[in-house]
């Protein structure tokens, strides 16, 4: 038996965003491109079998349209030499 706590995260770049801020009084407003990220994250404690898969999660992401992701495990014990 293998006896896991983990925090799996899976994040990605969606684009950029403008944003726009008030600098010094005389030089007005500033244009500038900040990211938007997508993360997903699962924190769990599992006790799995050797060789074991286990389904931590689903999720939907919008884009392509109707598309989800899984987020699977397998836990596997090696010998050590």
């Amino acid at each position: 038996m293998i006896d896991l706590s983990l925090s799996a995260h899976h994040d990605r770049l969606k684009g950029f965003n403008k944003v726009t801020i008030a600098n010094r009084p005389l030089a007005g407003l500033v244009v500038v491109e900040q990211p938007d990220f997508d993360s997903r994250r699962v924190l769990t404690s599992l006790l799995l079998r050797s060789g074991e898969r286990v389904l931590l999660g689903t999720f939907r992401t919008g884009e392509p349209p109707k598309h989800v992701e899984l987020f699977i495990l397998k836990a596997e014990a090696v010998a050590v030499e």
